[in-house]
């Protein structure tokens, strides 16, 4: 069994999200059991996602502000189904602040998916004590970092900018993200 948790809308097209759809479908198409726990959608779920099993919590929006709201819900979801569980299923966190919202909240070992670092992204720093905001974020991706026993990232330069910033992670894999075709006509 495969639990992976995304604290975003997965009807709304990104490049996570599409990332993340992938990483489902296919560990599902290759026989694993995956649970994928999320945010109810705002929109039907892609189609790629149609045979994944899905557990979906309530969100205020999906906005800055619901941000830890979304992820204690889901981080608690994902520990009520681990406990529940008769497997002990690989859970995939994906995002490092919501690994470190596992990590405070779990005693369950993880793996991470980092497709980039919050702390460092203009969405935080540009606001109101920003700076600070910015920091507590670190702290949370660090200890998400740091407690994974496996982490995966987006690129090459991901990995080196945590290895040199946050962490000597040694297992480590770079997974790349690839081109959706069927959102451009061809």
């Amino acid at each position: 069994d495969i639990v992976i948790a995304h604290g975003g809308d997965l009807s709304l097209y990104s490049g996570g999200t599409d990332r993340i759809s992938h990483f489902a479908s296919g560990l599902s198409r290759n026989g694993y059991n995956v649970l994928l726990v999320t945010i109810e959608p705002e929109n039907e779920f892609p189609p790629l996602l149609r045979d994944v099993e899905k557990i979906t919590v309530p969100s205020p929006s999906n906005n800055l502000r619901s941000q830890p709201i979304r992820a204690y819900r889901i981080t608690k979801k994902v520990n009520e189904y681990v406990r529940k569980s008769d497997e002990d299923p690989v859970v995939q966190i994906e995002h490092s602040t919501l690994g470190g919202v596992y990590a405070l909240n779990s005693n369950t070992r993880f793996v991470l998916d980092i497709h980039d670092l919050g702390y460092l992204s203009p969405t935080y720093s540009d606001l109101f004590m920003g700076e600070y905001l910015s920091h507590i974020i670190k702290m949370l991706e660090t200890k998400g970092i740091k407690d994974s026993e496996y982490t995966i990232t987006a690129s090459d330069e991901m990995s080196k900018k945590i290895q040199e910033e946050m962490s000597n992670i040694e297992n480590s894999k770079v997974i790349s993200n690839g081109v959706s075709l069927d959102k451009y006509d061809h």
